[in-house]
């Protein structure tokens, strides 16, 4: 309903000329861009914008041919009316956040031409039954068109993004997946999208409910899928304190949604109440912000809400939060108070687990010995600190997979030297690969106490990374050891922390102090893998070693590699992101190398960094950093106030068109994030570097630097203009950069370039060049026209016979 009251109509022509005294509270308007310069113009102060209460917004869509209108809306349809409501509400709410300090109630309404009930009058039905327009817009339904928002405003998205279901269930029973018997029917329906028919749409009734997604049936899916759940319900808790001014929100999950939920969750901010089941809680707690879940009882019976779920319900109100449960499988559970200080939970306490990884928190350690458990002790607490779940196996263990159900079993692997020849049939080679090829992220421990399987140095040469062939080969170093734990061998290398692999690289894993690493496998990295990269290379006294060699000298030519030809732990990132690493020292993550004291040959006593270097290891291998997002991607003409747009050409201001004209002036944006920790941050190139972006047929026409425009707390946008070729064709706008320890960012969006429409050709006047030329054209016709006027007006001279035969 319309608010009641006197209301200023400000769709109505000329009403910005009598604004009535005083302004009504209430005033309608509409998306046309002369009522909003009416809007404008009347409320372009605070004077007269503090009068107002009520806004009735009406957004304007196209109108659709009469043909149309007799077929149900279409796709395109529906994607024209996304783009026109999108931009009929930011153009209200551009005006409205200047409004600071003016409180009103906004009601939105949607209207197009074709909804005239006149209009429908003249239409004739060709069929029975109720005419079409009554329900041609069911099977449609507004939303938010992406692209035409700002870079940056909404991440917005249909479905989950692997395009998963919410839900799932036990496909298996057959009472669950009734479907009618006219779901197969065979008689003749109209298509949706039909232009080709004067002929209105019927069809059967089967055909209504698989337009509207309900057939075939998927009644079996009743129970939240945790993998697709678990992330859309935090997203909507993390979104509400984000709201300050929200009172209230609710939503539903089931088949049909709020007419048949399973499952509900509502928000009310403290002072709104709703909550009529649980009147005497939501009444006591009225002042404090409260949320409601509540099951309906078709739920799966083993289903529970994970403790990651209450908790973050818990913590998402800094001044503190009432919870309320109700699930018919289980007893009632009421949540009390959390606040800053702590939280009073009046049936058990609830531990909340955070994940900081980009990916997941499931770790897998693969360790045969389990004795060995406890000289690691302070790298597994140092990974639990950061909310990892670890998970021991021995590579004997028949329980041992990486995938279930066809999906990762587990986010990160990492895998310590085998007792025995390999690490079995469930951690094959091809197994390892499959699993990298999965996403999943790897770091391999090695060390020259235990012999490296052969199986190991296969897998790594499928990466281009080579081992010694003498499976006990260790790395050694004279200039370069700790005097007081290896003062024979030399093979505890003292090594400073990591300079940057290049000015233009990003350093994950330098700082201050020494590393330690005892007993270490040198690798030695292939030449033509753009992948691979060296975190830590030998330095150039360095050079590999079998101690069980009992000759005093070694031959050179027996040496596998030298110097900075080594690598002693190395990095290798694939094309679908996933990492892998090979740390040839095992023995620097145990406690007894975390911060100990060292001795170089100057005889210099330093404590070592192991662990905070093992931090910033495994915190790369495990995409706690270097991991980067794109945000967005926009291109759009250039705007030019003083050009006037033609009919057939690219429509200025509009985001992202799938169509460009030759010689166009073209803006090219793109939004990037870097994950940092626990959150994405803007992403700012090192000195030195830069994106790029291609403009490009088969080969570029145009490789251009992007530039840094604007940032904001999760991103930066880096832009750049050009002008399109004088030619034309499929064109593709794309940035691909690749950088070492930095996921991949390859980016493409196709385009069309077109010829200029023969009424976008520039008129010869404003030619300079061909001003001779048509002062010539329009002399030669004034000319011909001052010849006709003599011709016509000037009548000859009279000639007299007589004078003339006399002069004969």
């Amino acid at each position: 309903m319309e608010p009641q009251g006197d209301i200023f109509d400000l769709t109505l022509e000329g009403s910005d000329q009598n604004v009535p005294k005083p302004i009504p509270s209430i005033i309608r308007v509409n998306s046309t861009l002369e009522c909003l310069e009416r809007f404008d113009k009347v409320f372009h102060g605070s004077d007269q914008r503090q009068f107002i209460r009520d806004i009735i917004y009406q957004v304007m869509l196209p109108p659709v041919t009469t043909k149309r209108l007799k077929k149900m809306q279409s796709s395109r349809e529906a994607a024209t009316n996304n783009v026109a409501f999108t931009q009929g509400i930011l153009d209200l709410f551009n005006r409205l956040r200047e409004w600071e300090g003016n409180h009103f109630s906004l009601k939105l309404k949607v209207w197009s031409p074709s909804d005239d009930r006149a209009l429908h009058d003249t239409i004739q039905i060709n069929h029975g039954g109720p005419p079409i327009w009554e329900f041609r817009n069911d099977w449609k339904f507004l939303m938010i068109d992406e692209t035409t928002l700002p870079l940056g405003v909404l991440d917005l998205s249909s479905t989950t993004p692997t395009g998963k279901w919410i839900s799932t269930g036990d496909s298996s029973n057959p009472a669950t997946d009734e479907d009618p018997e006219w779901y197969d029917s065979d008689a003749s329906r109209a298509s949706f999208n039909s232009d080709h028919s004067d002929h209105s749409d019927f069809m059967q009734h089967g055909d209504w409910l698989t337009a509207d997604g309900e057939l075939p049936a998927t009644w079996f899916r009743d129970t939240p899928d945790p993998s697709t759940f678990n992330p859309l319900f935090l997203s909507l808790v993390h979104m509400v304190p984000k709201l300050p001014n929200l009172k209230k929100f609710v939503f539903y999950l089931g088949p049909l949604a709020a007419a048949m939920p399973r499952f509900s969750v509502t928000f009310s901010a403290p002072g709104v109440g709703g909550f009529n089941a649980i009147g005497p809680w939501d009444e006591k707690n009225l002042q404090r912000a409260r949320w409601s879940v509540a099951e309906y009882g078709d739920i799966g019976e083993d289903w529970r809400m994970d403790d990651e779920l209450i908790a973050a319900l818990q913590g998402a109100h800094a001044d503190g939060v009432e919870i309320f449960m109700s699930f018919p499988t289980q007893k009632f559970e009421i949540f009390g108070q959390s606040s800053k200080e702590g939280s009073a939970v009046l049936l058990g306490a609830v531990c909340q687990v955070w994940a900081k990884s980009s990916v997941g928190d499931r770790v897998l350690v693969v360790l045969e010995d389990a004795s060995e458990k406890q000289l690691y002790s302070q790298f597994w607490q140092d990974l639990e600190s950061r909310d990892f779940q670890l998970s021991f196996e021995s590579p004997k263990s028949d329980q041992l997979s990486l995938f279930k159900h066809g999906e990762l079993a587990y986010d990160h692997l990492i895998l310590t030297p085998p007792k025995s020849k390999g690490y079995g049939p469930a951690l094959t080679p091809k197994l390892l690969l499959d699993y990298t090829n999965a996403g999943g992220n790897v770091l391999l421990g090695l060390s020259s106490a235990a012999s490296t399987p052969s199986a190991i140095s296969s897998l790594l040469l499928e990466l281009d990374i080579a081992l010694p062939a003498d499976r006990t080969s260790v790395v050694v170093d004279h200039f370069h050891y700790d005097t007081s734990s290896a003062p024979d061998r030399h093979d505890v290398l003292l090594l400073p922390r990591p300079p940057p692999l290049r000015p233009d690289v990003i350093n994950f894993f330098g700082g201050d102090g020494v590393l330690a690493l005892p007993n270490t496998v040198g690798q030695s990295l292939g030449n033509t893998s753009p992948l691979l990269a060296p975190i830590v290379r030998a330095p150039t006294t360095a050079y590999t070693y079998n101690p069980k060699d009992e000759r005093d000298s070694v031959e050179v030519e027996d040496i596998f590699a030298t110097g900075s030809q080594l690598s002693l732990i190395s990095a290798l990132q694939a094309r679908n992101n996933a990492r892998f690493v090979v740390l040839g020292s095992l023995e620097m993550l145990q406690d007894k190398w975390f911060e100990a004291s060292v001795t170089a040959p100057g005889g210099k006593v330093t404590k070592t960094a192991n662990r905070e270097f093992a931090q910033q290891l495994t915190e790369w291998v495990f995409k706690e950093v270097g991991v980067l997002k794109v945000v967005g991607v926009q291109h759009q003409l250039v705007e030019e106030t003083s050009r006037a747009q033609a009919g057939n050409t690219t429509e200025l201001g509009f985001v992202n068109p799938q169509i460009y004209r030759i010689k166009s002036d073209v803006t090219f944006s793109i939004a990037l994030s870097l994950y940092s920790h626990t959150h994405y941050v803007p992403f700012n190139p090192p000195t030195g570097d830069e994106i790029q972006l291609e403009f490009s047929m088969l080969s570029p026409f145009h490789r251009l630097p992007l530039v840094p425009s604007s940032s904001d707390l999760n991103s930066t946008t880096f832009t750049t203009t050009f002008t399109t070729p004088d030619q034309h064709g499929i064109f593709a706008f794309k940035v691909d950069y690749n950088r070492p320890f930095l996921t991949n960012v390859e980016e493409k969006r196709q385009v069309t370039v077109r010829h200029f429409a023969h009424d976008e050709w520039p008129r010869s006047f404003v030619i300079t060049g061909a001003w001779p030329w048509v002062t010539g054209l329009w002399s030669v016709i004034g000319g011909f026209v001052v010849l006709i006027v003599v011709w016509l007006y000037c009548d000859p001279q009279p000639i007299d016979r007589r004078r003339a035969e006399l002069a004969k």
